[in-house]
């Protein structure tokens, strides 16, 4: 019983050898899911750190996390959008967007405009991730489209390609 619970997974090898074409789109998925809770993740540690009174160095790494973190879940979301269908872009939007709100509330900072313009935020993490959960399933339900391969293949960090580029980091 685990184990058919298990090839029911859309990561697990059983899946990943029937819907060989989606692939990347999975693999973007995880990233999205992977950098959006580091997000959120450095969002909590900040928040326990100044609610402990730590020191301003401590509190500045932790901003740095944050920031850090950030970018990353931008990239992925960015990725994942590119090789994802549109409805489901607009629900990673939401959940970048949720987790960029989220943090600015912490830190008690404005919420970019970029973001603001994208309409209201819903604060509701689990039912945005079951959605786009289930819009998954239902295109490796599909025949995948052909994609083209947007992202690295070894895992580079958004810095590192700013800075090879030349261009001003920022999210």
């Amino acid at each position: 019983m685990l184990q058919y619970k298990a090839n029911l997974s859309p990561f697990s090898p059983y899946a990943l050898a029937a819907h060989p074409d989606h692939i990347d789109f999975l693999t973007a998925y995880q990233k999205l899911r992977v950098f959006i809770e580091m997000s959120l993740t450095a969002v909590s540690a900040f928040q326990a750190a100044e609610q402990r009174g730590s020191s301003a160095s401590e509190l500045q790494r932790g901003l740095q996390a944050i920031e850090k973190a950030t970018k990353e879940a931008w990239y992925a979301e960015f990725c994942f959008c590119t090789v994802a269908p549109k409805g489901m872009g607009k629900l990673s939007n939401q959940i970048l967007n949720a987790s960029v709100t989220r943090a600015c509330k912490v830190l008690g900072r404005p919420v970019p405009t970029a973001f603001l313009e994208a309409g209201p935020v819903s604060d509701d993490f689990p039912a945005i991730w079951e959605d786009l959960h289930h819009e998954m399933h239902e295109v490796l339900n599909r025949p995948a489209p052909r994609t083209v391969k947007v992202m690295p293949t070894p895992p580079i960090l958004v810095d590192e390609v700013v800075n090879k580029n030349g261009c001003a980091s920022g999210y």
